[in-house]
């Protein structure tokens, strides 16, 4: 086992999910098991999971053992405050007292997967091929195959439908709003899209109309939405641009 298959596991949720405990025999009902996190915290943010009778909205952290909680260093790290979950594929005890990780509920994965998926698995990571799975691809259908390929298309234009459709709901459906907040976006994708719509949604499009040919004001509204002329300067570019965000802002209120 290794920790990218587990991710993999719990992310797509292959294994028993009836009756689920933890191992302290606590009741577990995972309605959303999160989204990956590629970048430093938890394996799995946003996740909704319900404890006995108890609803938590927060991260999921796994690991191929119970002590790696310890051994990585996560009991002192803030970014792992908000983990609800320690999902884990073998439980071999925790050696600490005082670790945090006996205070959170523990899920052990390694009863619940199905053998022959493993099995294939370790089948794939032991041939030569540059994609494991590739010997497979003949035995699946006409048929089937291009029916999945029609259907994440479609999945990935519904994802987008509905991103554009929440964001044209939240401006009384003005379309030029909407594309300078996907643009902006964009910008940031993948680490600070949020960051960027945001500042995005705090600049109206009319304003950004209305100074499309002066760059200075532009750059300066930009800036200083996004909380990067707050400081103090010495150069004479920034001073300058700190100088027109304050008075932009007064005039415009933003």
């Amino acid at each position: 086992m290794n920790e990218r298959l587990l991710q993999y596991i719990w992310g797509a949720q292959h294994f028993n999910t009836t009756s689920l405990e933890t191992t302290k025999g606590e009741s577990i009902q995972v309605l959303e098991p999160g989204r990956l996190n590629t970048n430093q915290g938890p394996d799995f943010l946003d996740a909704r999971i319900r404890i006995d009778d108890n609803l938590w909205i927060g991260s999921v952290e796994l690991h191929i053992r119970s002590e790696d909680w310890e051994q990585h260093g996560h009991s002192e790290d803030e970014n792992y405050r908000n983990v609800i979950l320690h999902v884990i594929w073998k439980n071999e005890g925790i050696n600490k007292k005082q670790s945090r990780s006996n205070d959170l509920p523990t899920l052990e994965l390694a009863p619940l997967v199905p053998k022959i998926m493993l099995d294939r698995y370790e089948q794939w990571m032991n041939l030569d091929s540059f994609i494991p799975c590739q010997s497979s691809i003949g035995e699946i259908d006409n048929l089937h195959w291009q029916g999945w390929k029609e259907r994440i298309l479609v999945e990935r234009w519904m994802r987008k439908t509905q991103k554009i459709t929440l964001l044209l709901s939240l401006n009384n459906f003005h379309w030029e709003e909407t594309c300078w907040w996907m643009i902006a976006r964009s910008f940031g994708i993948p680490v600070n899209a949020e960051a960027f719509e945001t500042m995005a949604r705090s600049v109206p499009f009319n304003i950004i109309s209305r100074h499309r040919n002066q760059i200075i004001q532009l750059e300066a509204i930009f800036l200083g939405q996004a909380g990067l002329l707050n400081g103090k300067f010495r150069e004479a570019y920034p001073n300058l641009l700190q100088k027109e965000y304050r008075y932009q802002r007064n005039k415009y209120r933003l």
